[in-house]
């Protein structure tokens, strides 16, 4: 089983009628904490996009199932604390 830590950042927006944003960041094996991130190549150049969702339980799933290709079943989720970002 692949162990995993993880820890979303939480940007609130500045309009209170709209929703915040996750995203999510995973610590290397230095301990340093990086965004996880994919990158769409366009030919001539490439763009690399954070992954983001208004809820963290669809964030998680489509890092799971995109970047990692595995689901909960075969992975162990290490939670850290939430960071918000104003």
């Amino acid at each position: 089983m692949k162990h995993l830590k993880i820890r979303f950042v939480e940007h609130v927006n500045d309009d209170p009628n709209s929703e915040s944003e996750f995203l999510i960041q995973t610590k290397s094996f230095i301990g340093i904490w990086k965004y996880i991130t994919y990158t769409i190549d366009m030919g001539y150049g490439s763009v690399c996009n954070y992954y983001s969702n208004s809820d963290k339980n669809k964030l998680l799933d489509e890092v799971l199932e995109k970047h990692f290709e595995t689901t909960r079943k075969f992975v162990v989720i290490e939670e850290h604390p939430l960071i918000k970002i104003y």
